[in-house]
């Protein structure tokens, strides 16, 4: 509907998101989420991690 968003993580089937809470109102969202692909170890082994705001 207008007004509202669906979020879901495509990755991971028992995800809380939103087909645990359903739509999120537009006037909820806050910010933005900016993933960061990283090796972080050097070994060629990439990894999401998210910055903790």
């Amino acid at each position: 509907p207008v007004g509202a968003v669906f979020v879901m993580n495509s990755q991971v089937r028992d995800s809380f998101d939103g087909r645990y809470f359903g739509l999120l109102p537009i006037d909820h969202i806050v910010g933005r989420a900016v993933p960061l692909w990283t090796d972080e170890q050097g070994d060629g082994r990439f990894q999401w991690r998210a910055s903790a705001r």
